[in-house]
Formats: C-alpha cells, structure tokens, sequence
C-alpha cells in the first residue's frame, strides 16, 4: 500500500487538532454553576450535534472499511463524513466546556471524555487502513479492520445510546457514586489484608527441621502468591502495620461518608431551585453551595486514594501520619462547610444528622491513628 495520500493526511491533522482541543478542555478550572435540575435548550442543542455526529461516524465507519475496494473519490469522501461527524461531536463538546453556559466540571469531564473517545477511536481505525507497513490490513483473513471499526461503534453507542450522563445534577451524582464506589472497594481489599492478621516469621531453630517444614506449609493462597513471585508475608501485615491499618481504613470509610452526606446535601439543597417565587439570591446562593460542596467532595476522593495507596505493605509511618491528617482535615472542612449551610440551604434532618456523626468519628479515628503511630515495635 502506498504512503498517505493528500486527502487522508489532511483528515488525520484535522482530527489530531480535534482530539488536541479537547484535552487541553480538561486542565481548564471550572466556572460558576448556571443550572442543576434542567438541561438549557443550548446545552441540549449541543448534546444532539453529539449524537448526530457520532450517527454519522457510526455508519461512515463501515464504509471506510472497504476503502480499499473504493475508487479514491469515494475513499476521500467517506473519509471526509469522518472528519464531518467528528467535527460535529467536538462542536458540541466545545459548547458545553464553555464557561458561559455554567455546566459543572463533572458534566464538562464526562462529555470531553465521550468525544475523545471517539475522535481517537476514528484516528485508529483511519490510521491503521492506511498504515504503508502492512500490505495485509485489507485482505479477507485480516480481522484488523473489524476490530477497529469495532471499537468506533462501541465508543459511538455511548453516546448515541446516552450512557454517559447529561446535565449538572446527573453528572455530579455520578462523579460522587463513582468516588463512593472507589471508597468502598479499597475499603474491602484492606479490610481483607486487616482479617488475614499479622505476618508470622519462622523462628524455631530448634525445633525439628521435618517438624517444622509440615508446620510451615504455604497455604494455597500462599502457594498462589509465591508461584506469581511473590512472598505470602508480602501480603500480611506486622503487628505494627497492623495497628495502623485499622484506624486508616476506618478513615477512608469516614470519606465515604461524607461523600454520601453530600449526595443527600445536595438532593436537599437542590429542591429551592426552579421556584417561581424563588430570589436571584436563593439561586445563586444555592449554585454556589453545590459547587463547593461537590469541589471539597472531590479533595476528599483525591486524599482517599492518596491513603489508599500508602497502605500496601511495608508501610511508611511517616507517610501514613501525613496523609492520615491531611483526610481527617479534608473531611472536617468538608463536613463543616455542609454543617454551617445547612440552616441556610434548609437541609433535612437526615443529611444533618448524618454530617454531624461522621464529623465525631473521623476526629476518633485520627486520634486512633495518631495512638498507633506512637506504639512501639513488636
């Protein structure tokens, strides 16, 4: 196969330079929250170029499969609807990351993350139809070019199909749910190596040598973990390791709590929106709570993987103390800040309660840490 034509390079600059605006999309801070429960007609405008655009290149796909069994007009064209569709879908995305139309960092990630998808998507297949080095890629046998236009209709169908969520209040929900969920599975994997207790060393010189090799078998998850290169002590903790995985992980579930305490927080708060009786004050006060609440939500998820990953053996006590108070101070301020909104945005009893009481543990949990840290090595 020849080198790139014309035609084809100009369609992989064009989609490079798409998939080059969106990323930098990402690193942008995000501005004042405009809207929560309704999805403006301008952002839902944005949301159907999307979804026409990724029909578009959907179909194109297939087409550009047989590009080797098109006349070059064709080819050039078929790939030009790629460009076209992709071009939609990046339009789109560009609208939404606007500051003007006050979407929420969450709806702003998850939409830039559905076109990107996409636009690289399209970038593989067009790149691998055309690639100069494998003269096989069009041949009857080679599935290549199935896989590829494959994973183009599968990042298509989350958008035609709406998988990713739309709108600030989906968005943030799903954005909270999914830090919850990370909460929970590292709590579960630790709490794991915490009910395995503490590692055991072999000190019986002298004992019988037999004795001690039938004493000293490997488990079968032992014998998993030596046959991966891997010691079974590499996944116990020592008796001091021990003492400070309990209060750790006791604070990662205090974070999950207190994303949970928002996700009620902002349900509640949510509902004085939308009112016809309702001030510009009441508006602009409830939007400013949500995007704090949600932003200090994220601080707190970012710390919990901080901690998380600080807790595999060998631990560092150091490193455990310092992340450990930086959680608690996440946690508090961000508990703090719900607290001191509550009269103000009216929260219910629940969602109060709730704040209130991971607000006492997670301080009983530092100490907890802070006790452990001080015990002496056994």
């Amino acid at each position: 196969m020849a080198a790139l034509d014309a035609e084809t390079s100009t369609v992989l600059e064009g989609l490079h330079r798409l998939a080059v605006s969106l990323k930098e999309l990402e690193s942008r801070a995000s501005a004042k929250l405009g809207h929560y429960q309704d999805i403006p007609n301008d952002i839902q405008q944005s949301y159907e170029y999307m979804q026409q655009g990724a029909s578009l290149v959907h179909a194109t796909s297939t087409k550009y499969t047989l590009v080797g069994k098109l006349s070059p007009k064709d080819a050039a064209k078929v790939a030009q609807d790629l460009l076209k569709g992709c071009q939609l879908i990046a339009t789109g995305a560009l609208v939404i990351s606007n500051d003007a139309y006050g979407c929420a960092r969450s709806t702003r990630h998850y939409t830039n993350q559905a076109a990107r998808s996409i636009i690289m998507s399209v970038i593989q297949l067009v790149q691998a139809l055309n690639d100069p080095s494998d003269h096989k890629i069009l041949e009857k046998d080679n599935n290549l070019a199935a896989q590829k236009c494959g994973a183009v209709w599968q990042t298509c169908d989350n958008m035609t199909q709406k998988e990713f969520p739309r709108g600030n209040r989906n968005a943030t929900r799903r954005e909270l749910l999914t830090w919850m969920t990370e909460c929970k599975e590292t709590m579960h994997e630790f709490q794991e190596m915490i009910d395995r207790g503490q590692a055991t060393g072999n000190n019986n010189d002298d004992n019988d040598p037999q004795q001690d090799d039938e004493e000293n078998m490997p488990t079968f998850e032992e014998f998993l973990c030596q046959m991966a290169g891997g010691d079974g002590d590499d996944e116990h903790y020592t008796a001091k390791e021990l003492e400070l995985a309990k209060p750790a992980v006791a604070l990662i579930k205090c974070s999950r709590g207190s994303m949970n305490v928002v996700l009620k927080a902002c349900e509640s708060a949510s509902k004085h929106l939308g009112g016809l009786d309702s001030p510009p004050e009441t508006t602009n006060s409830v939007f400013c709570f949500l995007q704090k609440a949600h932003d200090l939500a994220r601080v707190v998820a970012e710390g919990m993987t901080d901690l998380g990953a600080l807790l595999y053996p060998t631990i560092s006590e150091q490193d455990v103390a310092r992340q450990g108070a930086k959680q608690t101070q996440s946690i508090t301020t961000l508990l703090d800040y719900v607290l001191d909104s509550a009269t103000q945005m009216e929260l219910n009893e629940e969602t109060v309660e709730m704040a209130f009481k991971i607000r006492s543990n997670v301080d009983k949990r530092h100490k907890e840490l802070q006790a452990a840290i001080e015990l002496p090595v056994r």
